[in-house]
């Protein structure tokens, strides 16, 4: 990282997209939210702007963020934007400017040829890293900070937190009875997935954690033996997390920040790389002993849930070294 925004009397504008609740603009939101806690005047900006201030999402609601129309460039603020907003920095001359990396796999879909083929107007279109030399860089993932460091960019830690609708359970049957279920998110859910569920179709009910609210997504999880992820990891996903602190026990694949020990910190017995023969014989076969075997498994996860719960206070220890270093 340069040498730092370290925040004065100035004021962080944290740029996030609007009316998305999804993991990566929750934690501009838990951004925001750290800040004011510790002095800091931070405001959001909602993009794209409409000339009035957007409406916080009812599930942002509890980090009561201070909302502004539009940011500002002056001497000793620091302006804040997500990987795949890097465009917005353009014209800021006089605030230290920050990248905060929440996705990797994102930005190179939004940079791709391919992206821009699907309709993505150029100027949304995020800013080739040569052109983020003279920003400071955070990183949501050691993933992400992986890749940059391979760019010749190095970056701060900058994680996030759970919500406090999940919430660390007190042993295998907290929550109530679980049956054989096994929960999984769709919009992850590729051929390879698909395979699994065919082959253990007969052993267990295969749920969807779609179109639910948080207390919704907890309470699921509360009743289910295990949640399954095979899908990409752009960065530090919440799901696994979420899932792991409401008793699941997690079996997940090894792409992108899955197969990092510091972003994934769980047993590599838990992880299946869906590239060698018969992974989907391999992953079938581990979900049938999880499920008849759940208070095993779910206690070899204990120090994964243990390094859940120390996740906020880590979060704001970051914060405050990214931003209010002397």
């Amino acid at each position: 990282m340069n040498d730092g925004p370290a925040v004065g009397d100035g004021r962080v504008w944290i740029y996030c997209p609007a009316n998305r609740v999804t993991g990566g603009p929750e934690a501009l939101h838990q951004l925001a939210r750290a800040l004011t806690d510790l002095g800091v005047d931070a405001r959001l900006v909602y993009y794209p702007e409409s000339g009035a201030p957007h409406s916080v999402p009812g599930e942002y609601r509890e980090y009561a963020p201070r909302i502004a129309t539009h940011g500002a460039d002056e001497p000793g603020d620091v302006v804040v934007v997500p990987e795949v907003a890097t465009r917005r920095l353009r014209g800021i001359q006089r605030a230290r400017r920050i990248v905060w990396w929440l996705s990797i796999d994102n930005y190179l879909v939004k940079r791709s040829l391919l992206g821009l083929l699907r309709g993505l107007a150029y100027r949304d279109t995020p800013l080739r890293i040569s052109q983020l030399t003279t920003c400071s860089h955070c990183a949501q993932s050691a993933y992400a900070a992986d890749f940059l460091r391979r760019k010749g960019i190095a970056a701060a830690l900058l994680t996030d937190y759970l919500r406090p609708v999940h919430h660390s359970d007190d042993g295998p049957d907290a929550g109530g009875d679980r049956g054989r279920v096994v929960l999984f998110n769709p919009k992850k859910a590729g051929g390879f997935t698909r395979r699994v569920m065919r082959l253990t179709a007969s052993q267990c009910d295969w749920v969807g954690l779609e179109a639910m609210s948080p207390e919704q997504v907890a309470a699921a999880m509360r009743r289910a033996r295990l949640y399954v992820d095979f899908g990409p990891h752009p960065g530090r996903d919440r799901m696994p997390r979420e899932a792991a602190v409401n008793g699941c026990c997690v079996l997940t694949g090894r792409r992108g920040a899955a197969a990092y020990e510091a972003d994934l910190p769980i047993p590599e017995w838990y992880k299946v790389d869906e590239r060698v023969r018969d992974a989907d014989v391999l992953a079938a076969g581990k979900i049938a002993a999880i499920l008849s075997d759940y208070a095993h498994h779910h206690a070899r996860l204990a120090a994964y849930r243990a390094w859940i719960a120390r996740q906020r206070d880590e979060f704001t220890r970051q914060v405050r070294a990214v931003f209010l270093k002397s």
